[in-house]
Parts: C-alpha cells; structure tokens; sequence
C-alpha cells in the first residue's frame, strides 16, 4: 500500500480530494496488478514513474475504478463488522432487499481488506444483489479532506460523496470514518 503526499499532489497538479482518493486506489491497483504478473517483490523505479503518469491521465480524464453513484443517496455499509458472522450476514442480505435500501446505493466499505478480497467476500456470502461499490483500505490516508495530516489513515465522506446523503450502516461509526453529514443506522 503506497500513500500520496496529498498536498504536493494538490499544489502540483491542482487535484481535489475525491480525484486523490480515486488517484490512490487506481495507482495501489495499478502497483498490485503489476507484482502480480511479473512475480517481483518490488515494481522497477521506471514502472513506477509510468504508473504515476498513467493514472494522472486517467484521473484527470475522469476515469475512475471507484464509480460514484448518480444516486442523491448512499449506503456504506461497514462489512468488517458482519463478515464474520452468518447471522449477521443473513442481516445484511434482509437489510439490502428490503425497500429503504431501493432508495439509494450500497457501498460496501472495509478497513481490512483490499478490492480484490472484498468483491469475493460479498459473492461468497451472497451479497451480490446488484451493482454496488466498494470503498476499500486503498482509499483510506493519512490526510483529511483539508490536506493535512492526521495520525492514520482515514476517510472523509462529505469530501468525498459531494452533496449526496450518506447513510452509514454498522455497529458505530469508525473513528477513521469522518463527516459531519452521516446519518448512522445499526442493524
């Protein structure tokens, strides 16, 4: 997991928070994809640079893995807490059929795990009703929607959803889980 200085990217390249959070998770993707096929602990100085200035084209052409919902409304589901529970997950699955959930778009959000291991805990468990999101670990930094930094890694949902409302689902809401606007909902 490699982390962006946010604010030398934003003095240098002028990006917002939401386009260096998407700029993180498609460059860590990028990486991983990498040392994945070529079998190597490291990626080269050279590929990386590439990577680098790949990904900045695609961020600034708006093209982006995490797709932002054209729904006014957003349901981040906390997965960590009901992964490891088949009650919970039965919970859940109830949860995401039922018909307040037809009013906005399930984002399925986790501090430990990463894209790839996310999308196969939700077919595994049968979460896969639909399309939905995921907002994973790779998104997550040291710096806070106002550039600077804070103690861990963490996420600003106001910043980052814009005007949409956000309803967050979970046992409580993660101290590295921040907005002002979040609407908190247990199961």
């Amino acid at each position: 997991m490699r982390y962006l200085d946010f604010q030398k990217m934003k003095s240098s390249f002028g990006f917002t928070y939401e386009q260096l959070v998407q700029f993180q998770l498609l460059y860590n993707s990028r990486v991983w994809s990498s040392l994945a096929i070529s079998n190597l602990d490291f990626i080269p100085f050279k590929d990386a640079e590439r990577f680098f200035f790949e990904v900045s084209d695609s961020v600034h052409a708006g093209n982006f893995l995490f797709r932002l919902p054209n729904y006014n409304r957003v349901h981040v589901i906390w997965i960590d807490d009901y992964i490891n529970s088949q009650t919970k997950i039965k919970k859940l699955k109830k949860m995401l059929d039922s018909k307040d959930m037809t009013q906005g778009f399930p984002v399925f959000a986790s501090l430990c795990m990463a894209r790839i291991d996310l999308q196969k805990a939700i077919k595994a468990n049968g979460l896969d009703h639909g399309s939905y999101e995921l907002l994973t670990y790779e998104m997550f930094s040291p710096y806070d929607s106002d550039f600077t930094t804070g103690l861990e890694p963490s996420i600003n949902l106001d910043a980052f959803f814009g005007k949409k409302a956000i309803y967050f689902y979970g046992k409580n809401i993660p101290k590295v889980i921040n907005g002002k606007k979040i609407i908190h909902r247990k199961l």
